[in-house]
């Protein structure tokens, strides 16, 4: 039987992770329940409904104190969405604003 977190896949007869954005708060399921709209899990194999958070855009990042979106600070950029940490620029490098999108940003 497949703990939390899992589920059991029929096809290969193996317990597997949850995916990203979804979750099992039960033991022995054979899937997994997908997260509420604009949310997602910050990784595989979660088992509650409270791993499911806001989903940000690119250029932002989750606060996981204040769970709530805020932008990439200064010299820092996002480029994927639904994350809880924005990228450093390189070196001697740096973004004119706030919530920068991509890596070119850094100039």
């Amino acid at each position: 039987e497949c703990g939390r977190g899992s589920y059991y896949k029929n096809q290969t007869q193996t317990c597997e992770l949850c995916a990203l954005n979804s979750y099992s708060n039960e033991s022995g399921k054979t899937e997994c329940i997908q997260c509420p709209t604009s949310h997602g899990t910050l990784q595989r194999g979660s088992s509650s409904l409270s791993d499911c958070v806001v989903s940000c855009s690119v250029g932002h990042m989750l606060n996981l104190t204040s769970d709530k979106c805020v932008p990439c600070p200064h010299n820092f950029y996002q480029n994927q969405s639904g994350k809880h940490y924005c990228f450093p620029c390189p070196p001697l490098h740096g973004t004119y604003s706030v919530g920068s999108t991509h890596l070119d940003n850094c100039t």
